[in-house]
Formats: C-alpha cells, sequence, structure tokens
C-alpha cells in the first residue's frame, strides 16, 4: 500500500493533473483505458530513448514500458515527478529498481498476464525440440523429403526438469503431466507443502540436472541467477538432455551451452531469450540445426499483451489515485482483505514513529519494534513501514514515503529488531516502539480499538491514554499538588487552548508523572521555553502529527 501525494504544480495545461508516458508499443485498450480518465495526459513514444527519453520524462508522473526501454538510473533521476514506473510484463532486469526505491518510487509489473502465454510457448518450443520441426519444415521447403533424417522422440515418459516453480513453472508442470512426463523441480523459495499438483518432486538442483531429459527455466534475472545455467551446471547434466529457456537471456551461459552442444551433452536447445537483446546478426545459434530460435515471443500473444497491458494501466491509475497496488516489486503487496485489517495499524505506526523523531535527542541509531495480540499474526512487515517513514519525515520531509523508508534506515545504518508475541496485555493489539537516539531511549505504545480510535497508551513506560493526532505536548514533571494549574496557567498566558489531558505515573504519589496534552495548535516556541523553565517540569516536547483518520480509511 502506498499513497501518492499530488504535486506542487499541474503538469501541461487545463485539466490534466497527472502525465502518463509510454515509450514501448502496447495494445489499444490500453491507451483507451488512460485516455479516457479525466486529469490523465497520455503521451504515447514507442522507441523513446536516450536524451529525449531524459528531456519527456521531467514532468511525467508514471512511466509505462516493456521490455525495450532501459529504465536506467540517470532516466530515474530525470524524472522529477515520477511516481511509478510500470512495466507491462513479468520480468523487471530492464528497470533499475535499486535506484527507484532511494528515490520513493513505485515499481509495478504484471506478474501474471502473461503466464499461459509463455506457459504455451514453452510447450511449443519443447515439441519442437523433440520433433525438429522447424529443420523438417525448412528441409521439405527445400524439396527434400527425408523422413529417416528427422526421427522423434515422444515425451511421453520423458523427464521433465523445471528450473522455477512459480506461476510459469507450475502451469508448464501441469501441461507437461497431460502428456505423459515426469516432473521434477528445483525452487529454493518453494516448500514441499507448496506444490498442488501431484507426483511433482522438489529435489536439490544437482538432483534435477542429473535425472531430466528436459530442462525449462522460468527465473527471474538477478545478480545471484545471472549464467545459473554454466559451465559446472552443463557438467552435472544428463547426457542428451534438451533445454527450453523461455526466461531471461543472461540466465543461461551461452557460451557455456555452445560447448555443452559441441561436446553433444546438450543434444538440443531452444531459445526464446538472448543476453543482448536483439542479438547480432551473426550470432552462433543462428547457424546451428541443433538450435531453435524465437525472438522473445514468450509473451507474444494478443492475449497476453492485452491483459498485462490493462493490468499496470489499472494500477497506474490506482497509485495516482492514492489506492493500494497489488503487483509492486519494491514494497510488499497485500491481499486487499488483508490490507484493509493492515491500514489502520499502518497508520498507527506512522504516527509513533513521527512522535518518537520528536521526542528523540538526535537521529535514531537502533530501533525496536513489538507486535503483540491479533496484529503480530499479519502484515507486520508492512506495518513497519509506517513506522520507519513516520521516524524520518520530521527530518526529511517529502524525500520519504513508504517505498524508499526502509533503503533509508538501511544507509543511514540504523538497526532494526522486531519480535512478536501472543500477550498484549489488555489489549486486543498493541504496537510498542523504542528507539535510542545519541545515548538516550524512549519508547511509545499504540493500540487501535475495535470502535474504531487510535490511542496512545504509553510513553517511556508510563501508561497513558491520548489521541495520537494532532498537536500535543509530552512532559515530564513532578507528581505534587498544583502541577496541572501552573501548566494551565502558562499555556493560558501564550493562549494555547487544552482540548484533552492524560497523565501517569509509574511509583507512589511524588515522583515522577509523565503528562500528555492534546492542543487545538502547534505549540508556540515561548510557550515551550516557560514550561521547560518552570521548576516543577523536567522536559518537555511539542510534538505535531497527522490529524485524525476517519476509521476505516486506509
Amino acid at each position: 500500500m502506498t499513497s501518492i501525494p499530488a504535486p506542487g504544480g499541474t503538469p501541461g495545461s487545463g485539466n490534466v493533473r497527472w502525465s502518463v508516458l509510454i515509450t514501448d508499443s502496447v495494445v489499444p485498450e490500453c491507451l483507451a483505458l488512460l485516455g479516457t480518465q479525466p486529469g490523465i495526459d497520455v503521451r504515447y513514444r514507442p522507441g523513446l530513448s536516450g536524451d529525449a527519453l531524459a528531456r519527456e520524462i521531467a514532468d511525467v508522473a508514471a512511466l509505462i514500458v516493456r521490455s525495450g526501454t532501459q529504465v536506467t538510473a540517470d532516466v530515474v533521476a530525470a524524472g522529477a515527478l515520477l511516481q511509478v514506473i510500470a512495466r507491462a510484463g513479468t520480468g523487471v532486469d530492464n528497470v533499475d529498481v535499486e535506484a527507484a526505491t532511494a528515490r520513493g518510487i513505485l515499481v509495478i509489473n504484471a506478474p501474471s498476464g502473461n503466464t499461459i502465454a509463455a506457459t504455451e510457448h514453452t510447450l511449443g518450443l519443447m515439441l519442437a525440440l523433440a520433433r525438429q520441426i522447424p529443420a523438417a519444415h525448412h528441409s521439405l521447403q527445400a524439396g527434400e523429403w527425408q523422413r529417416s533424417r528427422f526421427l522423434g522422440l515422444e515425451l511421453r515418459g520423458k523427464t521433465l526438469g523445471v528450473i522455477g516453480y512459480g506461476r510459469i513453472g507450475r502451469e508448464v508442470a501441469r501441461r507437461a503431466a497431460a502428456f505423459g512426463m515426469r516432473i521434477v523441480a528445483h525452487d529454493p523459495f518453494v516448500a514441499p507443502h507448496d506444490v498442488d499438483l501431484p507426483g511433482v518432486e522438489l529435489l536439490p538442483l544437482g538432483g534435477v540436472l542429473a535425472v531430466a531429459d528436459f530442462l525449462t527455466f522460468h527465473l527471474p534475472l538477478t545478480a545471484t541467477t545471472r549464467h545459473f545455467m554454466n559451465d559446472a551446471a552443463f557438467a552435472q547434466v544428463k547426457p542428451g538432455v534438451r533445454l527450453v529457456n523461455v526466461s531471461r537471456g543472461g540466465v543461461v551461459d551461452e557460451a557455456a551451452l555452445l560447448r555443452a552442444l559441441d561436446a553433444k551433452k546438450v543434444a538440443g536447445a531452444a531459445v526464446d531469450v538472448f543476453a543482448e537483446e536483439p542479438p547480432p546478426k551473426d550470432h552462433p545459434f543462428f547457424h546451428r540445426e541443433d538450435v531453435i530460435v524465437t525472438p522473445h515471443l514468450g509473451a507474444s500473444t494478443r492475449e497476453a499483451q492485452e491483459l498485462v497491458a490493462l493490468s499496470v494501466a489499472g494500477e497506474v491509475l490506482a497509485v495516482l489515485a492514492g489506492k493500494p497496488a497489488q503487483n509492486a516489486v519494491n514494497f510488499p503487496s497485500l491481499p486487499p482483505a488483508l490490507m484493509e485489517r493492515a491500514g489502520p495499524f499502518l497508520h498507527l505506526a506512522e504516527r509513533l514513529g513521527a512522535m518518537l523523531a520528536q521526542l528523540a535527542a538526535g537521529p535514531p541509531g537502533a530501533v525496536r519494534v513489538r507486535f503483540a495480540g491479533e496484529v503480530a499474526s499479519f502484515a507486520t512487515e508492512v506495518i513497519a513501514l509506517g513506522l520507519y517513514k513516520g521516524l524520518l519525515t520530521p527530518s526529511l520531509g517529502d524525500r520519504v514515503n513508504f517505498v524508499n523508508c526502509r533503503a533509508i534506515l538501511k544507509e543511514r545504518r540504523v538497526s532494526v529488531e522486531h519480535t512478536c508475541s501472543d500477550g498484549a496485555g489488555e489489549f486486543t493489539s498493541l504496537i510498542e516502539v523504542t528507539v535510542e537516539s545519541a545515548g538516550t531511549s524512549h519508547m511509545v505504545g499504540g493500540t487501535f480499538r475495535r470502535d474504531g480510535s487510535y490511542r496512545l497508551v504509553a510513553v517511556d513506560g508510563y501508561a497513558i491514554d491520548a489521541t495520537p493526532a494532532g498537536a500535543l505536548i509530552v512532559l515530564k514533571n513532578q507528581d505534587v499538588p498544583g502541577v496541572v494549574g501552573r501548566i494551565g496557567t502558562i499555556l493560558g498566558r501564550h493562549d494555547v487552548n487544552i482540548a484533552t489531558m492524560t497523565w501517569g505515573r509509574r511509583g507512589e504519589r511524588g515522583e515522577d508523572a509523565l503528562t500528555v496534552i492534546n492542543i487545538d495548535s502547534p505549540l508556540p516556541a515561548a510557550a515551550a521555553a516557560e514550561l521547560a523553565r518552570d521548576p516543577t517540569v523536567y522536559w518537555v516536547r511539542a510534538v505535531e502529527l497527522p490529524p485524525a483518520i476517519r476509521p476505516g480509511t486506509i
């Protein structure tokens, strides 16, 4: 979930609020969906790149690309108003996600729109390999009739090794099973109980390579997966294996594949993707009968292109309207029902973080968070982002948002520790946060009640019941008669109106107490100074938080 604020000015003229730039070809339905929305200026510039792209993106709120546009760190930096980058497809290796995250720019994709297209292309290439269909086609076109030359093999009874058992890998396995194939899979992020297709075996990588008659890859291209299939991996494969790659070119080391083909360790390969796209015209794959090539057609069906384009267009419109994104790459995505439950606690955590930032004596050095009760059982990773954003906003302002707050804390070497517990005392849910800063430590606790109210219930170990919204005064004072009157008199002299006042103490009467006062307007500096000079007051902090949220608003 992320809410995107409107930029200071409106781009263009007239009623335009947002400019959306599209730099790769998309289906007309995508342009129609965006173009019919009030306040949206659609700029369709397929093929735009380099300096021209940097100039065009300067006042753009959203950028939509496919695989052709390279969204580099320089492009990201040129987008002064850029709020969201949308990849109409699955992979985002052409987008500098790290640079976008550092700028607080949301990156979204369409992970499921091209699933069936890529699945069917994988099966098509597998069949083409098994039956040598392209070579037979060209031979017949050349006037030859060589049936014995193109003796194929059946998929039935063969073992398919699926590397990457995600959306596409699962669908490939489902269809391959219908051919009567044995399915073995490798995916370190999938547990055995997550395998929903009977008969699929999860194995270590070496186990898959040793038994597979066909290998198919369905991996994103990352630093870890680049050249995943290299000389060492090819040394482990079953002799005569056939390889299909419809994922990303860099996943398979092309030079290593050529060596394996020359050594007859690999009987054939079907390649839809290349390390460099488009590949050079003299690429060695183009001159081999044991390699089938297609020009990155995995997602190239009319249905898939329409689905992914409409998906990202809808996501872009949602984000620009301040609604949650369902397919964010650099922000945790949650189902709508879970986001509805987490939303109030996200807001609560943001206020607790902002309050601690204003209580602390300096920048945070360490953060400890305890989620207790019902809130500990859902979406704590998302809720914690609210805390981080609140903690950093008083010093960084609009430079920080839900997308980049975690990266900023990491960059500043702020240690973060989360714990979860079942017990929340008298509360159904409780969030407690402690921040260490400049040799001091402050703690706040808050809850969201079922009646829709946000409550501040603890400050530095004192039990409190206050509203964490608007202007507050937090002060530590002597627990003696007359203190409340002295505080009220000082505030009255400075025309500060008290909305509510609450206090708590940890020991017996006469010891220290902590007071939280909700006031109708920010505390004047002169009033804060006079409070600090009062002999019954040990220290005082003025805190300003966002206004109260309407219950149920996410």
